[in-house]
């Protein structure tokens, strides 16, 4: 799309003389392959639309700022503390064959690879967090803190 005043500049750039020899300017322009560039588009601020265009709104640019606050104050990370996530104590481990797996029954006794006394795992979507005891309370089996595992020693 061509304006008016990109055509003007245009005419006026081809009528001005330039300080070559015009023997420069016919070898210049007959080493030029194709047609000469277009000039840049006018800024939309700096001319008014061409007679015809369809002048429709300007698409609304999307807005990032968050939503005013109806509450107390939160940080910007505290909406990620109501994610549930799955958790497990793991006791121990072992490898059965699965003619093994097969036979176990009401009464079979799966031999684990930790010994009595020895931390159980707190795993948080299937990663180690944390080591602790296994702790009765009310009835219900729980987990004693005793080490956070940090991501290096994993």
């Amino acid at each position: 799309m061509v304006t008016e005043d990109a055509t003007q500049e245009l005419d006026q750039d081809a009528a001005e003389p330039t300080s070559e020899s015009p023997s420069a300017n016919n070898a210049e322009a007959a080493s030029a392959p194709g047609p000469a560039p277009e000039p840049p588009p006018p800024a939309a601020s700096d001319s008014p639309p061409e007679a015809g265009a369809a002048a429709g709104p300007e698409p609304a640019s999307p807005s990032f700022a968050p939503p005013p606050a109806s509450g107390p104050r939160r940080q910007p990370i505290d909406f990620l503390k109501e994610i549930e996530v799955q958790a497990a104590v793991e006791l121990g481990r072992t490898k059965l064959p699965i003619g093994d797996v097969l036979a176990l029954g009401p009464g079979s006794v799966v031999h684990l690879d930790k010994m009595l006394g020895d931390a159980a795992e707190l795993l948080v979507s299937s990663k180690v967090i944390a080591r602790g005891e296994v702790v009765v309370v009310d009835d219900r089996f729980g987990l004693r803190i005793t080490e956070i595992v940090s991501s290096g020693s994993e």
